[in-house]
């Protein structure tokens, strides 16, 4: 489910897609005219106005963060920014999706990655082995 909504210059919402409003807990039609503020935790309140002021955050594609739901819950979301002119005006197109499940679905591939693999011996006795040197004594020889 992906949430996309349509934020001014100065971070107020101007249009919302219903995923959007499933998302973040709220009603359809309560976003519009509310600071986008409104669904970012406060401990990271200011850099993000640091960075709309900067216009830094425009050009950052893809972001990893926290959103606040209406009932004050946090949760993990993805967050892609696209900006755009609606009636001559500066825009941004947010693009959110819930990461809760995405990153407690990656940690077990994570470990598997870092787990040694078995090798196919099919595969092995067709492969030429080649010893390496181990130290630099064994280069000298």
């Amino acid at each position: 489910m992906q949430g996309i909504m349509a934020m001014d210059k100065d971070g107020f919402v101007l249009i919302a897609n219903p995923a959007c409003y499933q998302l973040f807990g709220y009603k359809p039609g309560e976003l519009v005219g509310e600071n986008i503020e409104t669904l970012i935790p406060e401990k990271l309140k200011e850099p993000y106005k640091k960075g709309v002021k900067n216009q830094s955050l425009r050009h950052n594609r893809e972001r990893d963060l926290w959103g606040v739901k209406k009932d004050g819950s946090r949760f993990r979301l993805n967050l892609g920014l696209s900006p755009t002119v609606i009636d001559n005006q500066k825009a941004t197109i947010v693009f959110f999706w819930d990461a809760t499940h995405q990153k407690s679905e990656l940690r077990p591939i994570s470990q598997a990655n870092i787990q040694p693999k078995e090798g196919n011996p099919k595969v092995d006795a067709l492969l030429p082995i080649q010893k390496m040197p181990c130290s630099p004594q064994a280069t000298a020889s």
